[in-house]
């Protein structure tokens, strides 16, 4: 039996489920491998907020949750990556794995590549392709962030050696840089209880938009579409779910922009809602819009898949692996307003396609992304290396 360490982020409360796809898509992976036979888990955690090592116990796994804490804020995507391997190397050496497997993290990654055993990693994006989109608007702190991710790609993408790749997109950087690299493409795990949802209650018109709203996930081009849709005398309004501290000066433009829309309560802001908070979004939605200008493979799309919503996206990275169009969701172009407005403008006037896309996508994805599939998958892999 192989003892694997994961090296990534895990929630201690609900509510940091909030905080990005790849904390959900981590979170489910390993509840699943924790209930596995076929292997020992330990999941290394770096926290911030806790003042001590704790361990505790999930199932058959190990969560080593250690405090990782950060001297400058803006030199910890720089140069205190060092302080985290220093950690690993220490966790490393005393748990012993047979592989170590970092995900999504650069600064995780890194640590990977630089540990001397057999190493797999998830890659989920590229920061190159995120930083060309973001308006610089956002604090210094996370502008070094992107900026040290892309110099960190640069980086480890030629040193991999094992990876798991979650689009095509992503694979095919990977194999640029190194063609030796062995790479299996395994998608990310979706929560069982967006499948339990069976479909949208709603008889309104209500469009859902979830994200962290900052500028390439293109909040503003759907503001857009919906004060279009308003002014034809189409009913309908828009949530807004996510964190609005990424980009303060963007959302604050936002809301002078589109006051109109909020005076007439076209939009709500919604904010963070823990995992229950959003079920009820999805369950209540008519559809999922997420207009990005650059994305890997947002999990709000396989939430609102399995949730039987349709989905409204822009045909950009990983999306199109993960909708066909007019059969499990429409791409339109991004950053193309005309096109955005067709397209919720035709799902909100028909209710039947609505449903019939809806029902295909809660059914591709349940074969595709349901937390078993990828525990197999990933398991399979551990077992080639």
């Amino acid at each position: 039996m192989s003892r694997i360490a994961m090296l990534t982020d895990y929630p201690l409360v609900d509510l940091e489920l909030a905080n990005g796809g790849v904390v959900n898509a981590s979170f489910n992976l390993v509840r699943e491998l924790a209930a596995s036979d076929e292997l020992e888990l330990i999941v290394f955690v770096p926290r911030q907020d806790i003042s001590r090592r704790s361990e505790v116990f999930l199932g058959r796994a190990k969560l080593v949750f250690f405090r990782y804490s950060k001297i400058w804020k803006y030199l910890d995507h720089f140069l205190e990556y060092r302080v985290l391997q220093n950690i690993v190397r220490r966790l490393v050496l005393e748990f012993k794995p047979d592989i170590l497997h970092t995900v999504g993290n650069f600064e995780y990654i890194l640590c990977g590549v630089r540990h001397g055993i057999k190493h797999v990693a998830t890659v989920h994006g590229l920061f190159f392709n995120e930083l060309k989109y973001e308006q610089g608007t956002f604090s210094l702190k996370h502008f070094i962030k992107l900026r040290s991710g892309v110099n960190a790609e640069r980086t480890y993408l030629p040193l991999l050696e094992n990876a798991i790749a979650t689009t095509t997109e992503t694979e095919r950087a990977i194999r640029t840089n190194n063609r030796n690299a062995k790479i299996a493409m395994i998608d990310n795990a979706l929560s069982q209880a967006y499948f339990d949802l069976n479909g949208s209650e709603s008889v309104s018109n209500t469009i859902l938009f979830v994200a962290a709203v900052r500028f390439r996930k293109g909040l503003h081009n759907l503001l857009a579409a919906l004060r279009q849709l308003r002014s034809e005398g189409v009913s309908c309004k828009l949530h807004v779910v996510g964190r609005t501290d990424w980009d303060e000066t963007y959302v604050d433009e936002l809301k002078t922009q589109f006051s109109d829309l909020l005076a007439e309560e076209s939009v709500v802001f919604r904010g963070t809602l823990s995992s229950e908070e959003l079920l009820q979004e999805f369950k209540h939605a008519r559809l999922l819009c997420l207009p990005s200008l650059a994305d890997s493979q947002p999990m709000v799309i396989l939430q609102a898949m399995a949730a039987s919503l349709p989905v409204v996206a822009s045909s950009i990275g990983g999306i199109p692996d993960m909708i066909s169009q007019e059969e499990t969701g429409i791409l339109v172009e991004p950053d193309n307003i005309g096109l955005l407005t067709q397209a919720l403008r035709h799902l909100l006037a028909d209710n039947e396609l609505c449903r019939r896309i809806g029902t295909m996508a809660g059914e591709r994805v349940k074969e595709r992304y349901s937390p078993q599939v990828i525990a197999r998958k990933t398991i399979d892999f551990y077992e080639s290396l």
